[in-house]
């Protein structure tokens, strides 16, 4: 999925996202989200990204996982 990463007051910051249970934050099974970096987003993290492009699977997957589904 396609992501913006903006704090408050700075532009924001254009994100490839994977959600995926192949990283080491992945606990259990519990899928994660991935940066195309390779950095896992922790929920708080994620407050500040706005959806661009997602799947169907990828909302479903979000929403199973609690985490907010804004789209710019």
């Amino acid at each position: 999925m396609k992501t913006q990463f903006a704090l408050p007051n700075e532009e924001p910051t254009d994100c490839d996202i994977e959600i995926t249970t192949e990283h080491s934050a992945s606990s259990h099974g519990r899928p994660v989200l991935v940066t195309e970096n390779g950095d896992a987003i922790d929920p708080m993290s994620w407050a500040f990204h706005r959806i661009v492009s997602a799947t169907p699977e990828e909302i479903e997957q979000l929403r199973a996982l609690g985490l907010h589904t804004h789209h710019i």
